[in-house]
Protein backbone atom coordinates (compact mmCIF):
# COMPACT_ATOMS: atom_id res chain seq x y z
CA UNK A 1 0.00 0.00 0.00
CA UNK A 2 1.29 3.26 -1.23
CA UNK A 3 1.94 5.81 1.64
CA UNK A 4 -0.59 8.08 -0.13
CA UNK A 5 -2.80 5.87 0.26
CA UNK A 6 -2.24 5.16 3.89
CA UNK A 7 -2.48 9.21 4.64
CA UNK A 8 -6.06 9.34 2.67
CA UNK A 9 -7.30 6.10 4.86
CA UNK A 10 -5.77 8.08 8.29
CA UNK A 11 -7.15 11.19 6.95
CA UNK A 12 -10.72 9.44 6.36
CA UNK A 13 -10.56 7.12 9.46
CA UNK A 14 -9.64 10.41 11.45
CA UNK A 15 -12.60 12.17 9.89
CA UNK A 16 -15.02 9.54 10.63
CA UNK A 17 -13.74 8.94 14.41
CA UNK A 18 -14.52 12.80 14.71
CA UNK A 19 -17.90 13.18 13.32
CA UNK A 20 -19.06 10.42 15.88
CA UNK A 21 -17.42 11.86 18.78
CA UNK A 22 -19.10 15.27 18.32
CA UNK A 23 -22.54 14.34 18.54
CA UNK A 24 -21.22 12.35 22.11
CA UNK A 25 -19.77 15.50 23.49
CA UNK A 26 -22.77 17.45 22.38
CA UNK A 27 -24.75 15.22 24.67
CA UNK A 28 -21.75 14.70 26.82
CA UNK A 29 -22.42 10.78 26.18
CA UNK A 30 -26.34 11.80 26.84
CA UNK A 31 -25.60 13.06 30.91
CA UNK A 32 -28.47 14.56 31.96
CA UNK A 33 -28.95 18.50 31.18
CA UNK A 34 -29.36 20.68 33.81
CA UNK A 35 -30.40 24.38 33.77
CA UNK A 36 -29.10 26.58 36.68
CA UNK A 37 -30.75 29.80 36.93
CA UNK A 38 -28.80 32.98 37.38
CA UNK A 39 -26.50 32.49 40.29
CA UNK A 40 -22.95 32.84 41.47
CA UNK A 41 -21.12 29.99 39.76
CA UNK A 42 -18.30 27.20 40.66
CA UNK A 43 -16.23 25.30 38.43
CA UNK A 44 -18.94 21.68 39.19
CA UNK A 45 -21.26 23.57 37.06
CA UNK A 46 -19.87 22.83 34.18
CA UNK A 47 -20.41 19.43 33.24
CA UNK A 48 -19.28 19.02 29.65
CA UNK A 49 -16.60 17.77 27.63
CA UNK A 50 -13.79 20.66 26.33
CA UNK A 51 -14.32 21.14 22.58
CA UNK A 52 -11.42 19.54 20.60
CA UNK A 53 -9.16 21.64 19.25
CA UNK A 54 -9.64 24.61 21.58
CA UNK A 55 -7.23 26.70 23.23
CA UNK A 56 -9.22 28.11 25.45
CA UNK A 57 -9.94 26.66 28.93
CA UNK A 58 -13.15 27.09 29.36
CA UNK A 59 -16.36 28.05 27.72
CA UNK A 60 -20.30 28.51 29.32
CA UNK A 61 -23.18 28.30 27.19
CA UNK A 62 -26.38 29.74 29.02
CA UNK A 63 -28.95 32.10 27.44
CA UNK A 64 -32.68 33.58 28.21
CA UNK A 65 -35.19 31.64 28.31
CA UNK A 66 -39.16 32.49 29.13
CA UNK A 67 -41.99 30.72 30.73
CA UNK A 68 -45.67 30.49 31.52
CA UNK A 69 -46.61 30.48 35.23
CA UNK A 70 -50.06 29.39 35.22
CA UNK A 71 -50.20 30.10 38.78
CA UNK A 72 -50.39 33.84 38.20
CA UNK A 73 -50.95 34.08 34.33
CA UNK A 74 -48.05 35.65 33.29
CA UNK A 75 -45.06 34.93 31.12
CA UNK A 76 -41.83 35.12 33.09
CA UNK A 77 -38.03 35.31 31.36
CA UNK A 78 -34.89 34.09 33.13
CA UNK A 79 -31.08 33.49 32.47
CA UNK A 80 -29.98 30.24 32.60
CA UNK A 81 -26.41 27.70 32.00
CA UNK A 82 -26.78 24.42 30.28
CA UNK A 83 -24.36 22.45 32.60
CA UNK A 84 -23.63 20.12 29.69
CA UNK A 85 -22.67 22.66 26.85
CA UNK A 86 -20.91 25.10 29.99
CA UNK A 87 -17.29 22.91 30.02
CA UNK A 88 -13.38 23.55 31.23
CA UNK A 89 -10.17 22.16 31.01
CA UNK A 90 -9.05 20.37 34.21
CA UNK A 91 -6.18 22.95 34.71
CA UNK A 92 -8.74 25.69 34.80
CA UNK A 93 -10.03 24.68 37.94
CA UNK A 94 -7.61 25.85 39.96
CA UNK A 95 -8.15 29.87 38.35
CA UNK A 96 -10.36 32.16 39.95
CA UNK A 97 -10.15 34.65 37.95
CA UNK A 98 -11.16 32.46 34.61
CA UNK A 99 -13.94 31.49 36.61
CA UNK A 100 -14.66 35.34 37.00
CA UNK A 101 -14.30 35.86 33.32
CA UNK A 102 -17.57 33.04 32.76
CA UNK A 103 -19.32 34.41 35.78
CA UNK A 104 -19.46 37.59 34.09
CA UNK A 105 -20.99 35.99 30.43
CA UNK A 106 -23.56 34.77 32.45
CA UNK A 107 -24.42 37.99 33.97
CA UNK A 108 -24.49 39.53 30.72
CA UNK A 109 -27.12 37.20 30.04
CA UNK A 110 -29.16 38.06 33.92
CA UNK A 111 -29.03 41.46 32.19
CA UNK A 112 -30.65 40.39 28.99
CA UNK A 113 -33.30 38.54 30.92
CA UNK A 114 -34.53 41.44 32.70
CA UNK A 115 -34.73 43.56 29.72
CA UNK A 116 -36.45 40.74 28.34
CA UNK A 117 -39.11 40.89 31.62
CA UNK A 118 -39.54 44.39 31.45
CA UNK A 119 -41.00 43.83 28.04
CA UNK A 120 -43.39 41.41 29.42
CA UNK A 121 -44.21 43.70 32.16
CA UNK A 122 -44.92 46.74 29.61
CA UNK A 123 -46.85 44.77 27.26
CA UNK A 124 -49.02 42.14 29.30
CA UNK A 125 -51.63 41.47 26.27
CA UNK A 126 -48.84 40.66 23.55
CA UNK A 127 -49.53 37.24 21.79
CA UNK A 128 -46.98 34.39 21.87
CA UNK A 129 -45.91 34.97 18.54
CA UNK A 130 -44.81 38.49 19.54
CA UNK A 131 -43.15 37.52 22.56
CA UNK A 132 -41.46 34.89 20.69
CA UNK A 133 -40.11 37.30 17.90
CA UNK A 134 -38.81 39.64 20.73
CA UNK A 135 -36.95 36.90 22.56
CA UNK A 136 -35.52 36.40 19.65
CA UNK A 137 -34.52 39.99 19.16
CA UNK A 138 -33.06 40.10 22.62
CA UNK A 139 -31.34 37.00 22.05
CA UNK A 140 -29.10 38.53 19.59
CA UNK A 141 -28.31 41.06 21.22
CA UNK A 142 -26.98 39.39 23.85
CA UNK A 143 -25.28 37.69 21.90
CA UNK A 144 -23.34 40.58 20.22
CA UNK A 145 -22.59 41.85 23.65
CA UNK A 146 -21.30 37.98 24.34
CA UNK A 147 -19.36 38.36 21.48
CA UNK A 148 -18.12 42.44 22.01
CA UNK A 149 -17.11 41.47 25.79
CA UNK A 150 -14.88 38.63 24.64
CA UNK A 151 -13.21 40.25 21.86
CA UNK A 152 -12.16 43.45 24.01
CA UNK A 153 -11.41 41.59 26.87
CA UNK A 154 -9.58 38.90 24.48
CA UNK A 155 -11.36 36.40 26.65
CA UNK A 156 -9.91 38.33 30.34
CA UNK A 157 -6.68 38.03 29.04
CA UNK A 158 -6.53 41.91 29.05
CA UNK A 159 -6.91 42.41 32.57
CA UNK A 160 -8.14 46.04 32.59
CA UNK A 161 -10.44 45.93 29.87
CA UNK A 162 -11.58 42.90 32.01
CA UNK A 163 -12.57 44.70 35.22
CA UNK A 164 -13.96 47.57 32.86
CA UNK A 165 -16.24 45.75 31.40
CA UNK A 166 -17.41 43.75 35.33
CA UNK A 167 -17.79 47.95 36.03
CA UNK A 168 -19.97 47.85 33.05
CA UNK A 169 -21.73 45.16 33.75
CA UNK A 170 -22.11 45.66 37.45
CA UNK A 171 -23.74 49.06 36.63
CA UNK A 172 -26.02 47.83 34.26
CA UNK A 173 -27.21 45.20 36.72
CA UNK A 174 -27.82 47.57 39.19
CA UNK A 175 -29.58 50.39 37.55
CA UNK A 176 -31.47 52.19 40.14
CA UNK A 177 -33.79 54.64 38.10
CA UNK A 178 -30.94 56.91 37.45
CA UNK A 179 -30.44 57.38 40.94
CA UNK A 180 -26.45 57.71 42.48
CA UNK A 181 -26.28 54.44 44.12
CA UNK A 182 -24.39 56.47 47.17
CA UNK A 183 -25.74 59.44 48.55
CA UNK A 184 -24.03 61.44 51.69
CA UNK A 185 -27.47 62.79 53.11
CA UNK A 186 -25.54 65.08 55.27
CA UNK A 187 -22.96 66.44 52.69
CA UNK A 188 -24.76 65.92 49.52
CA UNK A 189 -21.79 64.30 48.19
CA UNK A 190 -23.27 61.55 45.34
CA UNK A 191 -21.07 58.98 43.44
CA UNK A 192 -21.75 56.45 41.22
CA UNK A 193 -20.84 52.85 42.63
CA UNK A 194 -21.82 50.08 40.42
CA UNK A 195 -22.49 47.65 43.98
CA UNK A 196 -22.73 48.63 47.46
CA UNK A 197 -19.64 50.29 48.89
CA UNK A 198 -18.73 49.93 52.74
CA UNK A 199 -19.57 53.28 55.17
CA UNK A 200 -17.49 54.61 57.82
CA UNK A 201 -17.44 58.12 59.72
CA UNK A 202 -14.83 59.73 62.57
CA UNK A 203 -12.94 62.40 63.54
CA UNK A 204 -9.17 63.40 62.59
CA UNK A 205 -7.63 66.46 63.59
CA UNK A 206 -10.72 67.60 64.82
CA UNK A 207 -12.37 67.50 61.46
CA UNK A 208 -15.42 65.12 61.35
CA UNK A 209 -15.20 63.26 58.07
CA UNK A 210 -17.73 60.48 56.29
CA UNK A 211 -16.58 57.98 53.92
CA UNK A 212 -18.00 55.57 50.90
CA UNK A 213 -15.86 52.99 49.89
CA UNK A 214 -15.22 50.03 47.40
CA UNK A 215 -12.37 47.74 46.71
CA UNK A 216 -13.04 46.35 43.31
CA UNK A 217 -12.23 45.87 39.55
CA UNK A 218 -8.49 45.39 41.19
CA UNK A 219 -8.92 49.30 41.68
CA UNK A 220 -10.06 51.46 45.19
CA UNK A 221 -12.52 53.80 44.78
CA UNK A 222 -13.92 56.37 47.27
CA UNK A 223 -15.62 59.35 47.92
CA UNK A 224 -14.56 61.57 50.95
CA UNK A 225 -16.53 64.30 52.97
CA UNK A 226 -14.90 66.82 55.56
CA UNK A 227 -16.57 69.44 57.78
CA UNK A 228 -14.61 72.88 57.38
CA UNK A 229 -16.44 75.11 59.17
CA UNK A 230 -13.95 77.98 57.53
CA UNK A 231 -12.56 78.82 53.84
CA UNK A 232 -9.92 76.62 52.96
CA UNK A 233 -7.04 79.29 51.92
CA UNK A 234 -5.48 77.57 48.75
CA UNK A 235 -3.61 78.44 45.66
CA UNK A 236 -2.11 76.71 42.69
CA UNK A 237 1.33 76.75 44.17
CA UNK A 238 -0.49 74.77 47.50
CA UNK A 239 -2.19 72.10 46.00
CA UNK A 240 1.08 71.34 43.41
CA UNK A 241 3.28 71.00 46.72
CA UNK A 242 0.67 68.85 47.96
CA UNK A 243 1.65 66.45 45.63
CA UNK A 244 5.11 66.82 45.13
CA UNK A 245 7.86 63.90 46.16
CA UNK A 246 10.48 61.90 44.86
CA UNK A 247 8.22 59.13 44.22
CA UNK A 248 5.18 61.13 42.96
CA UNK A 249 4.85 61.84 39.39
CA UNK A 250 1.90 64.21 38.51
CA UNK A 251 0.35 63.06 35.10
CA UNK A 252 -2.08 65.61 34.68
CA UNK A 253 -2.67 68.43 36.77
CA UNK A 254 -6.16 70.94 36.43
CA UNK A 255 -7.06 73.99 39.42
CA UNK A 256 -9.63 75.85 39.24
CA UNK A 257 -10.80 78.32 42.34
CA UNK A 258 -13.13 81.21 41.83
CA UNK A 259 -12.73 82.02 45.43
CA UNK A 260 -11.85 80.94 48.93
CA UNK A 261 -15.63 79.05 48.89
CA UNK A 262 -15.32 77.74 45.25
CA UNK A 263 -11.97 75.21 45.00
CA UNK A 264 -12.29 72.29 42.49
CA UNK A 265 -8.87 70.29 41.96
CA UNK A 266 -8.56 67.45 39.37
CA UNK A 267 -5.33 65.58 40.02
CA UNK A 268 -3.80 62.02 38.31
CA UNK A 269 -0.61 60.67 39.27
CA UNK A 270 1.62 57.83 39.86
CA UNK A 271 3.77 56.86 42.64
CA UNK A 272 6.50 55.12 41.61
CA UNK A 273 7.52 53.66 44.51
CA UNK A 274 4.48 51.47 45.42
CA UNK A 275 3.79 51.41 41.88
CA UNK A 276 -0.47 52.42 41.84
CA UNK A 277 -1.66 54.95 39.91
CA UNK A 278 -4.47 57.58 41.44
CA UNK A 279 -7.14 59.88 40.39
CA UNK A 280 -8.20 62.82 43.05
CA UNK A 281 -10.92 64.87 42.56
CA UNK A 282 -11.00 67.70 44.93
CA UNK A 283 -14.18 70.06 45.60
CA UNK A 284 -14.63 73.10 48.21
CA UNK A 285 -18.21 74.56 48.54
CA UNK A 286 -17.59 76.58 51.40
CA UNK A 287 -19.57 74.07 53.46
CA UNK A 288 -17.73 70.98 52.76
CA UNK A 289 -14.33 69.76 51.52
CA UNK A 290 -15.07 66.41 49.28
CA UNK A 291 -12.12 64.37 47.94
CA UNK A 292 -13.30 61.24 45.34
CA UNK A 293 -10.45 59.09 44.74
CA UNK A 294 -9.68 56.27 42.11
CA UNK A 295 -6.93 53.75 42.29
CA UNK A 296 -5.09 51.45 40.75
CA UNK A 297 -2.46 48.98 40.01
CA UNK A 298 0.00 50.72 37.17
CA UNK A 299 0.79 47.05 35.19
CA UNK A 300 3.42 47.09 32.31
CA UNK A 301 0.67 46.94 29.65
CA UNK A 302 -2.53 49.00 28.55
CA UNK A 303 -4.71 51.11 31.52
CA UNK A 304 -7.39 52.12 29.11
CA UNK A 305 -9.46 49.87 31.07
CA UNK A 306 -9.00 51.19 34.31
CA UNK A 307 -9.06 54.64 33.09
CA UNK A 308 -12.55 54.34 31.48
CA UNK A 309 -13.47 53.43 35.40
CA UNK A 310 -12.09 56.71 37.04
CA UNK A 311 -12.92 58.83 34.48
CA UNK A 312 -16.77 57.55 34.97
CA UNK A 313 -16.73 57.55 38.89
CA UNK A 314 -14.90 61.00 39.14
CA UNK A 315 -17.09 62.35 36.70
CA UNK A 316 -20.11 61.19 38.17
CA UNK A 317 -19.60 63.18 41.52
CA UNK A 318 -22.05 65.66 42.14
CA UNK A 319 -23.09 67.64 45.24
CA UNK A 320 -27.05 67.47 45.81
CA UNK A 321 -30.15 68.81 47.84
CA UNK A 322 -30.96 66.79 50.19
CA UNK A 323 -33.47 68.74 51.83
CA UNK A 324 -36.52 67.20 50.22
CA UNK A 325 -35.12 64.04 51.67
CA UNK A 326 -35.07 65.33 55.46
CA UNK A 327 -37.90 66.45 55.42
CA UNK A 328 -39.51 63.23 54.12
CA UNK A 329 -37.59 61.43 56.68
CA UNK A 330 -39.19 64.12 59.54
CA UNK A 331 -42.82 63.52 58.11
CA UNK A 332 -42.24 59.96 57.94
CA UNK A 333 -40.56 59.96 61.57
CA UNK A 334 -42.91 59.40 65.08
CA UNK A 335 -39.88 60.38 66.97
CA UNK A 336 -41.29 62.54 70.22
CA UNK A 337 -39.91 66.07 70.58
CA UNK A 338 -40.21 68.05 73.68
CA UNK A 339 -39.80 72.04 73.83
CA UNK A 340 -38.69 72.90 77.56
CA UNK A 341 -37.31 75.77 79.61
CA UNK A 342 -36.35 73.46 82.44
CA UNK A 343 -32.62 72.52 82.29
CA UNK A 344 -31.82 68.37 82.91
CA UNK A 345 -31.78 67.71 86.96
CA UNK A 346 -29.61 65.92 88.48
CA UNK A 347 -30.33 63.19 91.68
CA UNK A 348 -28.48 64.04 94.62
CA UNK A 349 -29.33 60.85 96.50
CA UNK A 350 -28.02 61.82 99.94
CA UNK A 351 -30.17 65.22 100.11
CA UNK A 352 -33.05 63.31 98.40
CA UNK A 353 -33.51 66.60 95.95
CA UNK A 354 -32.75 67.88 92.17
CA UNK A 355 -30.73 70.57 91.30
CA UNK A 356 -30.52 71.98 87.75
CA UNK A 357 -26.84 70.78 86.33
CA UNK A 358 -25.42 70.91 82.80
CA UNK A 359 -21.64 70.96 81.82
CA UNK A 360 -20.21 71.62 78.75
CA UNK A 361 -17.94 69.22 76.72
CA UNK A 362 -14.34 70.41 75.52
CA UNK A 363 -14.46 72.26 72.59
CA UNK A 364 -14.29 69.66 69.60
CA UNK A 365 -15.96 67.72 67.17
CA UNK A 366 -18.97 65.36 68.34
CA UNK A 367 -20.36 64.42 65.31
CA UNK A 368 -21.09 65.67 61.43
CA UNK A 369 -24.12 67.48 60.43
CA UNK A 370 -25.31 68.22 57.87
CA UNK A 371 -25.96 71.86 56.24
CA UNK A 372 -28.97 73.71 58.42
CA UNK A 373 -32.15 74.68 56.19
CA UNK A 374 -35.92 75.99 56.39
CA UNK A 375 -38.82 74.52 54.65
CA UNK A 376 -41.07 76.37 53.05
CA UNK A 377 -42.70 77.10 56.35
CA UNK A 378 -40.14 78.90 57.79
CA UNK A 379 -39.25 75.78 59.84
CA UNK A 380 -35.44 74.94 60.94
CA UNK A 381 -33.91 71.27 60.23
CA UNK A 382 -30.89 70.35 60.70
CA UNK A 383 -29.62 67.16 60.11
CA UNK A 384 -26.86 65.19 62.98
CA UNK A 385 -25.02 62.21 63.34
CA UNK A 386 -23.39 61.31 66.19
CA UNK A 387 -19.37 59.93 65.97
CA UNK A 388 -18.36 59.65 69.26
CA UNK A 389 -20.50 57.80 71.62
CA UNK A 390 -22.45 54.89 70.36
CA UNK A 391 -26.56 54.99 71.04
CA UNK A 392 -26.76 53.04 73.62
CA UNK A 393 -24.71 55.29 75.42
CA UNK A 394 -26.98 58.61 75.06
CA UNK A 395 -29.77 59.54 77.01
CA UNK A 396 -30.89 62.20 74.97
CA UNK A 397 -30.57 64.29 71.75
CA UNK A 398 -30.59 68.62 72.60
CA UNK A 399 -30.53 71.57 70.80
CA UNK A 400 -30.55 74.57 73.05
CA UNK A 401 -31.16 78.45 71.73
CA UNK A 402 -31.07 81.52 73.87
CA UNK A 403 -33.95 80.13 76.25
CA UNK A 404 -35.12 77.31 74.38
CA UNK A 405 -34.47 73.68 74.93
CA UNK A 406 -35.55 71.05 72.54
CA UNK A 407 -35.46 67.29 73.80
CA UNK A 408 -35.59 64.76 71.20
CA UNK A 409 -35.31 60.79 71.50
CA UNK A 410 -32.69 58.87 70.20
CA UNK A 411 -32.80 57.35 66.33
CA UNK A 412 -30.82 54.33 65.73
CA UNK A 413 -28.65 56.36 62.62
CA UNK A 414 -29.06 59.81 61.41
CA UNK A 415 -30.56 62.37 64.23
CA UNK A 416 -33.09 65.61 62.75
CA UNK A 417 -32.58 68.39 64.87
CA UNK A 418 -36.40 70.44 64.30
CA UNK A 419 -37.62 73.55 65.59
CA UNK A 420 -41.23 75.00 63.88
CA UNK A 421 -41.43 78.64 62.73
CA UNK A 422 -43.25 79.60 65.57
CA UNK A 423 -40.92 79.04 68.15
CA UNK A 424 -37.92 80.43 66.64
CA UNK A 425 -36.91 84.05 67.10
CA UNK A 426 -36.46 86.70 63.85
CA UNK A 427 -32.88 87.53 65.16
CA UNK A 428 -31.55 83.85 65.38
CA UNK A 429 -28.21 83.62 64.39
CA UNK A 430 -26.57 80.55 66.09
CA UNK A 431 -27.80 76.95 67.84
CA UNK A 432 -26.22 74.47 69.81
CA UNK A 433 -26.88 71.18 69.24
CA UNK A 434 -25.70 67.47 70.52
CA UNK A 435 -26.49 65.16 72.97
CA UNK A 436 -26.24 64.02 76.65
CA UNK A 437 -24.93 60.58 78.18
CA UNK A 438 -26.75 58.55 80.05
CA UNK A 439 -26.41 58.92 83.99
CA UNK A 440 -22.61 58.61 85.76
CA UNK A 441 -22.50 57.67 89.32
CA UNK A 442 -18.78 59.81 88.60
CA UNK A 443 -19.92 63.00 86.87
CA UNK A 444 -22.01 65.26 89.28
CA UNK A 445 -23.31 66.57 85.89
CA UNK A 446 -24.79 65.72 82.07
CA UNK A 447 -22.01 66.40 80.17
CA UNK A 448 -23.45 68.38 76.97
CA UNK A 449 -21.58 67.39 73.73
CA UNK A 450 -22.32 70.05 71.30
CA UNK A 451 -21.76 71.54 68.00
CA UNK A 452 -22.22 75.31 67.62
CA UNK A 453 -23.72 76.29 64.04
CA UNK A 454 -24.74 79.76 62.25
CA UNK A 455 -28.16 80.08 61.07
CA UNK A 456 -29.02 81.76 57.78
CA UNK A 457 -32.23 82.45 57.87
CA UNK A 458 -32.80 85.76 55.23
CA UNK A 459 -33.01 82.81 52.48
CA UNK A 460 -36.75 81.39 53.84
CA UNK A 461 -37.67 85.09 54.87
CA UNK A 462 -37.35 86.13 51.08
CA UNK A 463 -39.10 82.53 49.85
CA UNK A 464 -41.90 83.42 52.17
CA UNK A 465 -42.30 86.92 50.98
CA UNK A 466 -42.29 85.18 47.29
CA UNK A 467 -45.61 83.89 48.35
CA UNK A 468 -47.37 86.49 50.07
CA UNK A 469 -46.88 89.03 47.08
CA UNK A 470 -48.29 85.91 44.96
Amino acid sequence: MSNLLKSKLVIILGSVVILILIPAFKSNFNAPVTFNEWKQLNWNDFQGFAKPFTGWDAGISSNVYVDYDSTEHEYRAYAAMNNQLSWKKSSSTESDYLLNHEQYHFNITEYHARLMNEYLIENGGKSESEISQHLSTIRNNLDEMQNLYDAESDHGLNQDLQRWWEFKIDSLLNQDGGQKISIDYLSGASVYFPVNPIFDQGVNDNNSYRYFLLEKYDMTLGISSFQYENDIDWSREDAVHYYESDSVLVLEFNFDSLSTSDITCNVKSRDTISNEVYFHKWVFNGDYLYKVTATYPDNSGSNAGYDRIASTFLESFEIQNVSEYWIHSFESSDSEIILTSTLPRKKEEDKGVTTKCLANSNNAKHGFYGKPFFDEYGSLFVPYSIIRHPDSLINEVVAIYEDGWYSYEVESGNQIIFIPSDNIPSDLSTINFGYLLKEDTVEECFRYYYETVQINRQITDDKLNEQTEL
